[in-house]
């Protein structure tokens, strides 16, 4: 309240001025105006690290700053306390292989859940997502490109089935093999060393059997017994009967 002057008037006694009553008044409340400045003779100070609220003293006047809230934020007051409120949990657009989530609201939830052989860890504020994935776990592998086996094997049972198989094979291979075979066998087949296959029928051409002098031996077949290590078992001619020194187209049994 303002302080309240007396109207004296213009010269004593012209009732032009404020009378007793009022001007007497008017001193009592001027007298309760500086008393009560004089009560209120005080500061106000901020207190802790942050802001502060309290701004200056202008008379009796203790002035304070206004809070205000940004986006996403929001005051409540009540009796005794101010709540500053936050009412956005937004982080913007999550963009995914699959397409791009936009919260529908300030408090949306966004959740992340581990798929097959997938699962999401969190620590402090890093998200992490491991993945526990083995071909096993996959029905139908397919490959993208070559499989490099890193000086590591194949093994376990199954059958390998492929159109070509191209470079050096090592070790056994049990089962048929169906179709050509280009390149070098080195190994056993059937029991049979194949390297020696080659050896044994290229250039071997018997040519025409005459009858000579193969002496010791009496005849051919005799020849054949004694140099060949081979049981050729029993000659028969299902229609001519012989016996031993009678002449057999030409020659002498």
């Amino acid at each position: 309240m303002a302080i309240q002057y007396v109207n004296i008037g213009n010269v004593v006694n012209d009732g032009t001025g404020d009378d007793l009553f009022t001007a007497f008044s008017k001193v009592n409340q001027n007298f309760q105006q500086i008393d009560f400045a004089q009560a209120q003779n005080n500061t106000a100070s901020n207190l802790g690290s942050g802001l502060g609220l309290y701004k200056e003293k202008l008379g009796p006047d203790l002035r304070f700053k206004s809070l205000k809230v940004g986006a996403g934020l929001q005051l409540v007051n009540n009796d005794n306390d101010i709540t500053i409120l936050n009412t956005s949990n937004n982080v913007g657009s999550i963009h995914t292989d699959s397409g791009t989530y936009s919260p529908s609201a300030p408090s949306s939830l966004v959740n992340f859940h581990g798929g097959t052989n997938m699962n999401v860890s969190l620590s402090g504020n890093t998200i992490t997502f491991n993945s526990t994935f083995t071909v096993f776990d996959d029905k139908t592998p397919r490959l993208g490109g070559n499989l490099d086996l890193n000086s590591h094997n194949i093994t376990g049972s199954g059958n390998v089935t492929s159109t070509g198989f191209y470079g050096p094979l090592t070790g056994n291979v049990t089962g048929n093999v169906t179709g050509n075979v280009t390149g070098n066998v080195t190994g056993l087949v059937n029991g049979l060393d194949v390297s020696l296959l080659d050896k044994s029928l290229s250039g071997f051409d018997f040519g025409s059997i005459v009858q000579k002098d193969i002496s010791p031996e009496t005849n051919f077949i005799g020849w054949l017994i004694a140099n060949i290590q081979i049981d050729l078992g029993s000659f028969a001619n299902p229609i001519t009967s012989f016996s031993l020194g009678s002449t057999v187209d030409g020659g002498t049994v």
